[in-house]
């Protein structure tokens, strides 16, 4: 038990930084995605006056 969540800690500090990278990426589109969307809907508010 206590080794194999050795194992896993050790494991978990090689892939923080591919974690943080990938989580970074992650968050970036999701940004991205909501700002396109929120511009999109005042694009289709400001069309439709």
């Amino acid at each position: 038990m206590i080794k194999g969540f050795c194992q896993s800690i050790s494991l978990e500090l090689i892939l923080l930084p591919v974690q943080r990278d990938f989580f970074v990426y992650v968050y970036k589109n999701m940004l991205i995605c909501s700002i396109s969307i929120f511009y999109s809907k005042m694009f289709f508010v400001d069309s439709k006056n």
